[in-house]
């Protein structure tokens, strides 16, 4: 005696693949816009200052912090 079989609950459907459009909607991130690469707009000096500006003060931020640390835990 055959098994009885059942209907599927869904039907397959083709879906078919998206044309590409030959002039596609402007993007608005930054690949679409072509700035992901560019280059830095600062020259190198300013650069090198805002550099040296930031350096010096995460050094002079942890030598205030180890001053103060120091001052703390071994008053004289």
């Amino acid at each position: 005696m055959p098994l009885e079989r059942f209907p599927a609950k869904w039907i397959p459907v083709r879906v078919k693949k998206a044309r590409q459009d030959e002039s596609p909607e402007p993007r608005s991130d930054s690949i679409g816009t072509g700035m992901a690469l560019a280059p830095n707009q600062r020259p190198l000096g300013q650069r090198l200052l805002w550099f040296a500006a930031l350096w010096l003060g995460g050094v002079g931020a942890v030598t205030l912090v180890s001053f103060a640390l120091r001052l703390w835990i071994a008053p004289k």
